[in-house]
């Protein structure tokens, strides 16, 4: 199946509300949510969970976002996800649940599997995941073919 990867920086200053009222990483915020929307624009509908985070740590199943660890309460964050609320296996570590809110940001409401792949794997700068999306062609700009 072909896919689409998106960068998700793992900073969870990406999210709004977590800075309080100042907007921080307004230009990368925007980029991170354009390249989601045109994946998941490719996602086909009836795929079972077609969206994976790849998170360089943590565990792996269906967790749900929490900022807490960072001391960011639920309430702050002004972005929701809830795609992983009835299967959920526990919580997700901070970048791995700023790529999850992001998703929501992005429009994505079904499940998301996230996996920890092998030590070689890259997730570009360290703390960063990648997001990837099965899409419907590989003719879609930047989507790659498994083998």
């Amino acid at each position: 199946m072909p896919w689409v990867d998106v960068r998700v920086p793992g900073t969870a200053l990406l999210v709004p509300g977590v800075a309080g009222r100042a907007d921080v990483l307004v230009g990368e915020r925007r980029e991170v949510l354009a390249a989601l929307r045109r994946a998941l624009g490719g996602a086909p509908p009836a795929h079972p969970a077609p969206v994976t985070v790849l998170a360089a740590a943590g565990s792996a199943g269906r967790p749900v976002p929490d900022l807490g660890p960072v001391g960011v309460a639920a309430r702050w964050a002004r972005w929701s996800f809830h795609g992983n609320d009835a299967t959920a296996s526990g919580r997700a570590d901070v970048p791995t649940s700023v790529a999850l809110l992001a998703l929501g940001a992005a429009g994505w409401d079904g499940p998301v599997d996230v996996v920890v792949p092998h030590p070689g794997h890259d997730g570009g700068r360290p703390g960063d995941v990648v997001v990837r999306v099965v899409v419907r062609d590989v003719a879609r700009a930047g989507a790659q073919e498994a083998p």
